[in-house]
């Protein structure tokens, strides 16, 4: 029949078609694998024009800006909790987040309650291994936050190496299935820190330092050093630089994905509030309300400080040979170099 002729002729004409196609087919692929290698790699400011895509497809994510986190939408309540270290802008963020709508208003915003003995918290334990419940109770008054808001506690010393373990293990007793907990981490360069440190301690009068000259200040500082590096003793004054320890300490239990790492150096930018916002799962302002919340909260920061403690050179360079290796390991934990 005609359509049995015609048969053969289109046989052969799918048998030349087929090596074509997958030539085509190959090369579509090789495109498609050249493209998905391209990381992107944006500026801060383009990244929060671009709806920070990149930052949300992976956990691991990391920049500039921050390190890990997620988004968070489920419908729970959040309890925003810092791994905080003293002058690593602790008191910024709450206020920052103090002005955001959804995020509850409290008295306090260091409760020291989740590690560490009852006597050093700011709300009194009822019991001695408080649930969720207790928490609230203690620090909130019993008011829980809806679904959408977040509570805060910003203590900036559940992240030291000392109570990292306590502090871990009180969140995993605890019972979250009411609200969820996340968590946020600001480090600053460990040896700016510490300037920043004793600069606070000079004008409180912590510790006699009230009428301490730069000199002494030094002076102290190698001592604590000193005993840290030979006598292996703990002194919190420089043992809270060395991050990479009590945050692996913390990986090896928590998914990264509940911890936002943010760089002190970008917490005035947009992109970095943009993150912590999302990673809170609050309501992301534009970004002219964030500017202006930021702003806010600078002003207060803006009075010019008279004798602001610099360290020598020589104990500055020792300072930065001791970090040095626990900086190389926080590099790696995180993927990306801050300092």
């Amino acid at each position: 029949s005609r359509s049995g002729k015609q048969c053969p002729r289109q046989a052969y004409q799918c048998l030349l078609f087929f090596p074509q196609m997958w030539v085509a087919v190959a090369g579509l692929t090789q495109l498609i694998a050249s493209a998905a290698a391209i990381k992107p790699l944006l500026s801060p400011s383009q990244q929060s024009a671009a709806g920070h895509v990149a930052y949300n497809k992976s956990a691991s994510q990391a920049d500039i800006v921050s390190a890990f986190g997620s988004r968070f939408s489920k419908h729970l309540p959040v309890v925003a909790v810092a791994l905080g270290y003293r002058e690593c802008g602790t008191t910024m963020i709450s206020e920052v987040l103090a002005l955001h709508p959804n995020v509850t208003k409290q008295a306090e915003r260091e409760f020291h309650y989740l590690a560490g003995p009852s006597g050093a918290a700011r709300c009194k334990k009822q019991t001695l291994a408080p649930k969720l419940d207790d928490f609230f109770l203690d620090c909130f008054g019993g008011r829980w936050p809806k679904a959408g808001e977040a509570a805060v506690d910003l203590t900036p010393n559940y992240g030291t190496v000392q109570l990292v373990s306590g502090f871990k293990k009180t969140m995993m007793a605890m019972n979250a299935s009411k609200a969820a907990f996340r968590f946020l981490a600001i480090l600053r360069d460990p040896v700016v820190r510490l300037a920043s440190v004793m600069d606070m301690k000079r004008e409180r009068n912590e510790e006699d330092y009230g009428e301490a000259t730069d000199n002494d200040l030094d002076l102290a500082l190698w001592e604590k050093l000193r005993r840290r590096q030979s006598r292996g003793l703990m002194p919190r004054l420089i043992t809270d630089g060395e991050y990479a320890t009590p945050l692996t300490e913390w990986f090896n239990t928590f998914p990264k994905k509940s911890l936002l790492v943010v760089n002190h150096a970008q917490l005035t930018s947009i992109a970095a509030w943009t993150r912590i916002f999302r990673h809170l799962g609050l309501r992301v302002p534009s970004d002219s309300s964030i500017d202006k919340m930021v702003q806010t909260v600078e002003v207060k920061y803006q009075q010019p400080q008279t004798g602001t403690y610099t360290p020598s050179h020589w104990l500055t360079e020792s300072l930065r040979e001791h970090y040095r290796p626990y900086n190389q390991k926080l590099w790696k934990l995180l993927g990306t170099k801050w300092w």
